[in-house]
């Protein structure tokens, strides 16, 4: 398994487990060693999951303007921001897998069709 679908499953596994609960106020329960590259990915996919379903919630209409700051705060007080310096090389890995496949695609074609 490649690092994409490797990051791929993290990723749905993660969205999974935040639905088991379906709640914003769900504590986070990361299955993978702390600060390892899939816990990381994990952490990083359930933020982003929480924060779908705030943006949700305080785009309901009748939603109380004090508790939309209180949902913004739970937000902030899950997210590890620190994270996100971390993923940059991983980010910046697969965007030269993917280049490098692409690039190596364009070369088979060009041989097969010139």
């Amino acid at each position: 398994m490649n690092l994409t679908e490797k990051a791929w499953e993290i990723f749905n596994q993660s969205v999974r487990d935040y639905h088991i609960n379906d709640s914003v106020d769900s504590a986070e329960n990361n299955p993978f060693q702390a600060n390892s590259l899939e816990w990381i990915l994990y952490s990083k996919n359930w933020i982003d999951t929480v924060q779908w379903h705030l943006e949700d919630i305080i785009r309901e209409e009748d939603i109380n303007p004090v508790d939309s700051i209180k949902k913004e705060q739970i937000l902030l007080s899950k997210s590890t921001f620190g994270s996100i310096k971390i993923l940059r090389p991983l980010f910046l890995i697969l965007m030269l897998e993917s280049t490098a496949k692409l690039q190596l695609g364009l070369s088979i074609g060009f041989l097969f069709y010139h």
